[in-house]
């Protein structure tokens, strides 16, 4: 829309689109409470789709009867993208043929995709909340792991040969990539950990 364009000959509802527009439940809640708040699709003139957050709010006289709708929108077409990416990636970590393995500072597991779940013999259901990461680590590969924690700690990832077990205690060999991740204050919050089994 040109600067100089006259606004009010616009209609607002043009540049909203069809997949939610103005519909009954966001046009009941706005005027049974004054205000709607959610996730809306805006159409610019060549009706290229922005999502928005948007406020709504509905001002009245002083007679209490709705004069005007205002609204508030943000863009979040980049959240919605980085969400997208996300969701891939989340889809490709999950179907991969590698085990991958999320476990807190203390080595809880928070997080194993299926092939893990299958490879050490756990269920798809189960709690995996419950375990820890040690349990799957053979006796003779714990004693060598504080010097890997060391450096995971120093550097932020560490890479090589390591040995693993199953439940059936099975132990087999892998390739390790971890990974120390921390919070935007530089605090260690978790520790990912991709195997291949070799």
């Amino acid at each position: 829309i040109a600067d100089q364009e006259n606004v009010r000959s616009l209609d607002a509802v043009d540049y909203f689109s069809e997949e939610k527009q103005f519909d009954e439940q966001i046009m009941f809640e706005l005027f049974s409470t004054g205000k709607w708040v959610g996730e809306n699709i805006l159409l610019s003139r060549i009706h290229e789709k922005i999502p928005i957050m948007q406020v709504l709010m509905v001002h009245k006289n002083e007679k209490g009867n709705p004069v005007y709708v205002s609204s508030t929108g943000i863009d979040i077409s980049e959240l919605k993208q980085k969400e997208t990416e996300l969701n891939k990636l989340a889809g490709i970590i999950e179907n991969t043929k590698a085990l991958v393995l999320i476990v807190d500072i203390d080595f809880r597991i928070q997080y194993l995709n299926t092939s893990a779940k299958e490879r050490l013999g756990i269920g798809i259901e189960e709690d995996i909340t419950l375990l820890s990461g040690l349990d799957f680590i053979p006796d003779e590969v714990k004693e060598k792991m504080d010097q890997e924690k060391e450096n995971l700690f120093l550097t932020g990832k560490w890479v090589g040969e390591k040995k693993i077990k199953s439940r059936t205690e099975e132990i087999f060999p892998v390739l390790e990539v971890a990974i120390l991740h921390k919070d935007e204050r530089g605090i260690p919050q978790y520790f990912s950990f991709t195997f291949l089994d070799i």
